[in-house]
């Protein structure tokens, strides 16, 4: 199985002279792949309380796939296969789960 979708998408703080990612997009994208990585589901579920969650993620439409995915995939383990990030506030990290 299969997801993607952005962990960070913050167009309003899109900075084309970013070609990687703010610290707080670094922080919020690595708070979601130690909780995904470790199959803490209710952290990535309950993910308002990571760090900088107001600025990865102001509306959760390109974050809730993840969501889908982690209970798509109960009990499997994931491995990242897209850690990318660009435009300062924007993660395209995705996760494949066998």
């Amino acid at each position: 199985m299969l997801g993607s979708g952005n962990v960070v998408h913050n167009l309003r703080e899109a900075d084309w002279d970013n070609p990687a990612g703010t610290p707080a997009c670094i922080e919020f994208d690595a708070a979601v792949r130690a909780a995904v990585e470790a199959r803490d589901d209710e952290k990535a579920i309950a993910y308002e309380r990571l760090p900088h969650a107001s600025y990865a993620v102001p509306t959760p439409d390109h974050y809730l796939p993840l969501l889908t995915v982690l209970g798509a995939s109960e009990g499997e383990k994931p491995e990242v296969f897209n850690d990318v990030r660009n435009l300062g506030s924007i993660s395209m990290t995705s996760y494949a789960f066998a």
